[in-house]
C-alpha cells in the first residue's frame, strides 16, 4: 500500500491546532478528531449522550489514545512545516535584488506573513510563491513518510 503525498499535503495545509490528525498504519487512512474529544478520551469521559457523529469521533479518539502498539502516527503541521522558514527561503530565492530586499525586509517582526503576502502579490510573484510553497509542503510530506517508514507515491 502507498499513500498519496497530496493527501498528506491537504491535511497539513488545513491543519488546525484544535484538531488531532493521526495516520493508521494498518488501514493507510487518516483519523481526525478534536483536541477536546481527545481530552475526554484520555480521562474516560462518558459519551453515550453525544450525537452519533461525535460518538464516532470519540470512538476514533479512544482507539488512537488507547493504542499501545504504535499503530497510529501523529501528523502535525507544527512539527513538520516551518512556514516562516519557507517564506524566508522563498525571499532569498528571488533573483531580482530589489524584490528580494523588499521581501526580506517585509518578513521581519510582527505581521511578517501579512506583509509578505502583500509584497509577493504586488511584485507579481504569487504564482511562484504558490509553486515554492507547494514544493515545500511536498518535501515535508516526503520527509514525514520516510521518517515513519510509510510508502508513498508522488
Amino acid at each position: 500500500m502507498e499513500i498519496k503525498l497530496d493527501n498528506i499535503i491537504e491535511l497539513l495545509e488545513m491543519d488546525n491546532p484544535d484538531w488531532a490528525i493521526y495516520f493508521d498504519k494498518q488501514t493507510y487512512d487518516f483519523v481526525t478528531f478534536s483536541q477536546e474529544i481527545a481530552g475526554d478520551a484520555e480521562v474516560g469521559e462518558p459519551y453515550d449522550h453525544l450525537p452519533e457523529w461525535q460518538q464516532d469521533e470519540r470512538k476514533a479518539a479512544d482507539m488512537v489514545m488507547g493504542d499501545e502498539s504504535d499503530r497510529f502516527i501523529r501528523l502535525s503541521k507544527e512539527e513538520h512545516v516551518d512556514e516562516y522558514r519557507m517564506i524566508e527561503d522563498f525571499s532569498y530565492s528571488i533573483k531580482n535584488e530589489s524584490k528580494r530586499a523588499t521581501l526580506l525586509k517585509a518578513i521581519r517582526g510582527r505581521g511578517a506573513f501579512r506583509r509578505f503576502r502583500e509584497h509577493v502579490e504586488s511584485a507579481g510573484l504569487l504564482d511562484e510563491w504558490y509553486d515554492f510553497r507547494e514544493e515545500g509542503y511536498k518535501q515535508a510530506a516526503r520527509e514525514w513518510c520516510e521518517q515513519n517508514d510509510i510508502a508513498y507515491e508522488d
